[in-house]
């Protein structure tokens, strides 16, 4: 029972405590180059494409797998450029005798004599016997004869002879080529009513986890859910991408379910299953050990932010034995989806449709940057921006390529991607000299999208060298919120993901038992409670946790409470109810009569962790004398480690 639980609880000591190590991944980090290598490696072994013939109309987007080859000539005659008076030269003078006239499409004209004239508009058949053309508007013509105003006419002037187009046999389109409008009409011109192409890859995709709720089903949203966003984004894109979406699916974190939504693909005609979620080390994390139990796991982790945990496997075809199915397994923030899509299916889904391996990849292009851009200490970074071409010179002159970063880069703000045609490609900081990349340096970015031809005409929103405020709006330290502003709005920016501002997902389960720990942050703070300041402190301590813990740590809740005890507490009870194994809070730790963080958590506390208390101000005063005035605390209430830090965003970093 319930009282029972809670004994046993009070049982368990700091080093009962300090023996549940994080758990650690046992797949080498590869980097993206060597995944790469081993997708397209796969992809190789799995034989040439399947093709398919379809209807002229029906080819748009898709790619050749044969050459296209012209069967006769184009034009098929001397056809006229101009509306104007074929002649046949041999007369003399400069009046001709109109004989006939021809109009496009036209047949059976007569054969022109010396000094006979026809009348011939653009297009059409040119008469034999025709030694030029000659505009209408270098000609006089009344009744039956025509005067040529100009002594400037020579043989074949105006005439497009047979073949000059195109001459019988020429290969037209060549097998590979991505079938756009122009090619539809060479097909068209060369009388190719159908042709064959590669069969577009078939791709199920399916979204996990309890925490995400499909779209349409707005009515049955909890407190601590989402919106699945991973699943219509991926479908978008794979079908602007030529593939066709067999399924798309969401499971909740089951791995019964999951594994029978395996088994149904394996049974079926799909080439590649997109999984998002379920692939970091999580007790409810069913994805990557199901592909191990029922396939196998080419690689699980990957050097490069964001999307280190992205794996990719196989999954014996049961119709197919010598095919096996690509998966996917990606990650679930949906900045890592839409990423690791691009870097790792885009490539795989264009080999199947016949592109050559060694062209499937994106362009890269070297671009200068507009703002300092910040590295991360260990990881290669795919930075989001917007690459545009500037003018140096004049119009007609070379144009150099600039890139705008596409604002605050963590994995939840699919902001970050609206607008993105390029991927920066960042080096770790271990790996280079310095920090940061000054604004103005020369880097390299994939180019995924067309060249903008001006700046973007929004004004895209700096990187933050600290976080934004929860609102989702920009404002200056004491500018009120959207809803204090008497109908003056905020300047907008990019919204806080979901998951880091609702609840955090009520009845489900938190990582335990060393398979990776579950935090929240806390910011206690009167202004920012009320909407008067921007909160920077806790999405400071959101993205250290998330990012640079240096094992397994997920931030399910931040939230904001006034400086009043009972609210701290209330909110912390209610966190550590919910199992919640470490929470950070940030502010009320100074000597100001409404800092009372460490009057509300210390009671609450059931052993004081003074050891912690004494490291955190040692680093603090590594920075600065002044953190002795700061009155950090820390302690452990049942299971839960809370740590109190200060309020500013540099304090907390540090």
């Amino acid at each position: 029972g319930t009282s029972g639980r809670y004994r046993v609880r009070q049982r368990i000591s700091i080093s009962d405590l300090a023996m549940v190590a994080p758990a650690k991944s046992s797949y080498p980090m590869l980097s993206v180059a060597e995944g790469l290598q081993h997708v397209m490696e796969a992809v190789k072994k799995r034989g040439p494409a399947t093709t398919d013939t379809v209807a002229i109309q029906s080819a748009f987007g898709r790619t050749l797998a044969e050459d296209v080859t012209a069967p006769f000539p184009h034009p098929a005659f001397p056809a006229s450029i101009v509306d104007g008076y074929a002649l046949h030269l041999g007369g003399s003078g400069s009046a001709y005798s109109v004989v006939s006239e021809s109009f496009a499409g036209a047949e059976g004209i007569v054969t022109l004599k010396p000094g006979e004239a026809s009348y011939i508009t653009t297009g059409a058949k040119v008469p034999d016997g025709a030694s030029a053309m000659v505009p209408v508007e270098q000609c006089n013509v009344d009744k039956q004869t025509v005067t040529i105003l100009t002594c400037d006419v020579s043989a074949g002037q105006n005439i497009r002879p047979v073949g000059s187009d195109i001459p019988q046999g020429t290969v037209v389109l060549n097998k590979g080529l991505k079938m756009g409008s122009a090619e539809i009409g060479v097909c068209c011109t060369v009388g190719k009513a159908s042709v064959l192409v590669y069969r577009p890859p078939r791709i199920a995709i399916l979204s996990t986890g309890n925490e995400v709720v499909s779209i349409g089903n707005q009515a049955s949203l909890r407190s601590g859910q989402i919106f699945d966003s991973n699943g219509p984004m991926l479908k978008a894109q794979v079908e602007g991408d030529g593939a066709v979406v067999t399924e798309l699916t969401h499971l909740n974190d089951d791995k019964g379910v999951i594994g029978e939504y395996f088994r149904k693909q394996q049974e079926s005609d799909v080439d590649i299953i997109i999984t998002t979620g379920g692939v970091s080390m999580g007790r409810s994390d069913y994805v990557k050990p199901l592909l191990e139990e029922m396939g196998q796991v080419i690689f699980g982790r990957l050097n490069l932010k964001p999307g280190k945990p992205t794996t990719y496997g196989h999954l014996p075809s049961k119709g197919r034995p010598e095919s096996p199915i690509q998966v996917f397994a990606l990650p679930g923030n949906p900045v890592s989806v839409w990423v690791t899509y691009h870097l790792f299916v885009v490539p795989v889904m264009r080999a199947m449709q016949g592109v050559d391996v060694g062209a499937v990849g994106w362009p890269c292009v070297d671009v200068e940057v507009q703002q300092d851009l910040q590295l991360d200490k260990e990881r290669p970074e795919y930075h989001r921006c917007v690459v545009y071409a500037e003018d140096t010179a004049p119009s007609w002159g070379r144009r150099k390529l600039k890139a705008i970063s596409t604002g605050h880069q963590i994995s939840s703000r699919l902001l970050s991607s609206v607008g993105a045609n390029g991927l920066l490609q960042l080096p770790a900081q271990k790996d280079t000299k310095g920090s940061k990349i000054p604004r103005g340096s020369t880097i390299s970015a994939l180019l995924i999208g067309a060249i903008a031809s001006v700046p973007p005409p929004m004004e895209v929103p700096p990187v933050p060298s600290g976080p934004v405020c929860k609102c989702g709006m920009v404002h200056e330290e004491g500018t009120p919120h959207a809803h204090q502003t008497n109908g003056t709005k905020p300047k907008p920016t990019a919204a806080v993901h979901p998951s880091l501002v609702h609840a955090a997902s009520a009845g489900a389960p938190m990582p335990k038992d060393g398979a990776g720990y579950s935090a929240a942050v806390l910011v206690c703070s009167d202004r920012c409670s009320r909407g008067e300041a921007e909160d920077r402190s806790g999405p400071v301590a959101v993205e250290y946790l998330s990012e640079h813990a240096g094992f397994p740590l997920t931030v399910h809740e931040l939230a904001i409470v006034p400086d009043e005890i009972d609210a701290i507490r209330t909110q912390v009870n209610k966190w550590v109810s919910e199992g919640m194994q470490l929470i950070v809070t940030s502010g009320g730790t100074g000597f100001a009569p409404r800092d009372r963080t460490p009057e509300a958590l210390e009671p609450l506390f059931d052993r004081r962790c003074h050891g912690l208390t004494h490291q955190m101000m040692d680093a603090s005063l590594q920075a600065t004398p002044t953190a002795g005035l700061s009155r950090l605390t820390a302690g452990i209430i049942k299971l839960t480690l809370v740590l109190a830090l200060p309020g500013s965003p540099k304090a907390v970093s540090e």
